[in-house]
């Protein structure tokens, strides 16, 4: 946080992605000194960029009168192109996030497994920069392809058209976190 504050100390503002962040994080004596240039600034989306009926990476948009037709177009892309069973009735639950602490990655491999015990589709896309975190999805991966193959994807990449896609045809898009100052996949998953 020492970082922090020799910037704060020579901006003549700055900000976090929330104005509750802002009031979490005000205290701290890297940031309270200068509590006067800190404001939180709620994040978002561009509702443009996220809208299902004219977004490019969806097999056949959709608006909320061919949200059906839509997101099973989605869901049968997205089956086809992560090599998921396409005659599946199961839900498909998702996850797109870094795979870091701060996203509760036990919280993730939990679901999983939670989600193929109950008869699920799991489909994650993200990436971790640490090593160690990387393997232990490796061997989840590794795992669930053993023993139910066709039932989940691991995909450890940054794939923003991949994103789109997934946020579509999920029926239950997971956001874990130890915590999350304004998080953009809800915004989205809710677009």
């Amino acid at each position: 946080m020492a970082q922090i504050g020799d910037a704060a100390h020579a901006c003549q503002r700055f900000t976090t992605v929330s104005p509750s962040y802002a009031g979490e994080i005000g205290g701290h004596p890297a940031i309270a000194p200068h509590a006067a240039k800190f404001r939180g600034v709620r994040n978002g989306i561009d509702p443009e960029l996220w809208d299902p009926s004219t977004d490019p990476f969806l097999p056949t948009p959709y608006d909320a009168a061919s949200v059906d037709a839509g997101k099973a177009a989605a869901r049968a892309a997205l089956r086809d192109r992560l090599g998921l069973a396409r005659d599946s009735d199961a839900p498909v639950v998702a996850v797109v996030s870094r795979l870091t602490a701060q996203k509760g990655i036990h919280l993730i491999a939990h679901a999983a497994r939670k989600t193929l015990a109950r008869g699920g589709q799991f489909v994650l896309l993200g990436s971790a920069p640490d090593p160690r975190v990387q393997a232990e999805f490796d061997r989840l991966a590794h795992e669930v392809a053993a023993h139910r193959a066709g039932s989940a994807a691991f995909v450890f990449a940054f794939d923003e058209p991949l994103s789109h896609l997934i946020y579509a045809a999920s029926d239950i898009v997971l956001v874990p976190s130890m915590f999350e100052p304004c998080g953009l996949a809800q915004l989205i998953a809710m677009r």
